[in-house]
C-alpha cells in the first residue's frame, strides 16, 4: 500500500485507512464487509471468477482481518524483499507480492491459529504434502484452494485471501526445507525466495519458508452445492 492509503498507529507500522482498529494492542479483529463495500468486490471478484463454472459458491460473509502486530511484521519483510530484489523487479524477473488464496478446514482452532499467528511453516505438509517444499501453499485460483477446504457439519467452508511475498521463485521439490541457492558457485547464501509448480505459468506458490511472509488479509465463508 502507498503511504497515502495508510494510517499511523502508535508503536506500529502504518495500517490501511479502511481499518477500524485504533491501537497497537488491539486485535486481531474480524470485520464483516458489507456487500456494497468496494473492498468486498475486490475479494469476491477474483474468488468467483477463478472458481470455475461447475460450482456456484454461495458467499455467507467476507471478513477483513485487522491484526496490527502481524501486519507490521509482514510489511517489514516486504520492505526487506523490495530492497533485496529491486534489480530483479525492474528487469521483470521477480514479483514482490501477489494476492493468493489459501484453503483450510472449517476448524475454529486452525482458523484462529492463522488469524492470530499467521502461517506456521512447522505445519507444512500435514494436510497438503510437500510437493514443492516445506512452505505454506497458496494458489491463484480459488477452485484449487477449495480442494483443501473441509466443510463443517452445516456445509460451511472457509478460505483465506492473502497478501503473499514471493520475490524470485523456482520450481519446488519435496526435499526443499528452504528455497535452493540461485547460483551455488556465486553465493552460498543468496537463495530463491519461494517455490512454484511452474516457472512459465505458476499457479501454486509455496512461501513462508520463514515467518511473516504472508498476511491473512480476508476470510471468506461460503458453501457449495454439488
Amino acid at each position: 500500500n502507498r503511504s497515502s492509503d495508510l494510517l499511523d498507529l502508535t508503536g506500529v507500522a502504518q495500517v490501511p485507512l479502511s481499518w477500524t482498529i485504533s491501537r497497537i494492542d488491539e486485535g486481531p479483529k474480524r470485520v464483516s464487509l458489507s456487500s456494497t463495500d468496494p473492498e468486498y468486490f475486490k475479494v469476491i471478484h477474483p474468488f468467483k471468477t477463478t472458481f470455475g463454472d461447475k460450482l456456484n459458491p454461495e458467499i455467507e460473509k467476507i471478513e477483513r482481518i485487522e491484526h496490527p502486530r502481524l501486519y507490521s511484521k509482514f510489511m517489514q519483510e516486504k520492505e526487506v524483499l523490495e530492497r533485496k530484489r529491486a534489480y530483479d523487479v525492474a528487469s521483470g524477473r521477480a514479483v514482490i507480492e501477489k494476492n493468493l488464496f489459501h484453503g483450510t478446514p472449517t476448524d475454529d482452532a486452525v482458523v484462529l491459529q492463522i488469524i492470530h499467528s499467521g502461517f506456521n511453516r512447522s505445519y507444512a505438509g500435514r494436510t497438503t504434502g510437500k510437493k514443492y517444499g516445506a512452505g505454506a501453499y497458496f494458489a491463484e485460483k480459488s477452485l484449487l484452494s477449495h480442494n483443501y477446504t473441509r466443510p463443517d457439519s452445516s456445509g460451511k467452508r472457509v478460505m483465506f485471501y492473502c497478501r503473499v511475498l514471493l520475490g524470485l521463485w523456482t520450481v519446488g521439490s519435496p526435499n526443499f526445507v528452504e528455497p535452493p541457492l540461485i547460483d551455488p558457485k556465486e553465493s552460498k547464501t543468496n537463495r530463491f525466495d519461494s517455490t512454484v509448480n511452474s516457472t512459465e505459468n505458476p499457479t501454486i506458490f509455496a512461501s513462508c519458508f520463514r515467518d511473516n511472509l504472508a498476511y491473512p488479509a480476508y476470510l471468506i465463508t461460503y458453501k457449495v452445492k454439488y
